[in-house]
């Protein structure tokens, strides 16, 4: 099936985002489930503090056999305002470039369950890989990235009920961590990226 022009609407790929989110995260339980991945959890925090405020939450990554009893932090959409600045800054104007709006991430403490976890995508027939970047590889300049490394992954998921609402063509995204990146971002190194990126006008 020929795939539709290119998407000039944001309200056009957040509405995709939101409808695909779910089964995207429906897929990541299946893929988690024969890789050991874990995934992240959020709980009251109840240890000691410095400082002037108390944490409110603890973040923990756990087996993703523990999702069942809640607690799991699904990745929120894209924030309207990150996107907008993408597009501004590195897309120019171009929403259809946009393909991190609808992500989430799985973490694993070893390569080799990362190697797993991309056999399982790449034997799953509903899932089409249109792009792997590999962060992992000693040949990959993290200076680009704050020190940052992960395996980023561009995929679609075509199914009969995807295609019934339409969202087949949308392209998502998942990002594989380390354990210790994953640690490393929850503790405050995504701030640190963030303020990275913005320097660089990204």
């Amino acid at each position: 099936v020929p795939l539709p022009g290119p998407i000039t609407s944001l309200d056009q790929i957040y509405l995709q985002a939101s409808v695909l989110s779910p089964f995207l995260r429906a897929y990541l339980m299946r893929f988690a489930s024969v890789s050991n991945g874990l995934l992240k959890f959020q709980h009251p925090y109840e240890g000691d503090f410095e400082g002037t405020s108390r944490p409110k939450w603890t973040t923990t990554f756990r087996s993703w056999r523990e999702a069942a009893s809640g607690g799991v932090t699904w990745a929120p959409l894209k924030s309207l305002q990150r996107a907008t600045e993408k597009v501004a800054r590195a897309y120019k104007g171009d929403v259809s470039r946009l393909i991190d709006v609808c992500r989430e991430t799985l973490v694993f403490e070893t390569p080799e369950e990362i190697a797993a976890c991309l056999t399982a995508m790449l034997d799953e027939p509903t899932v089409i890989l249109l792009r792997v970047k590999n962060r992992l590889t000693r040949d990959y300049d993290s200076s680009q990235t704050a020190g940052f490394r992960n395996v980023c992954v561009s995929l679609r998921i075509v199914s009969d009920t995807t295609t019934y609402y339409g969202v087949d063509t949308h392209v998502c995204e998942v990002q594989l961590l380390l354990l210790l990146f994953a640690e490393a971002k929850a503790q405050g190194g995504h701030g640190r990226y963030i303020q990275f990126r913005d320097a660089r006008g990204e």
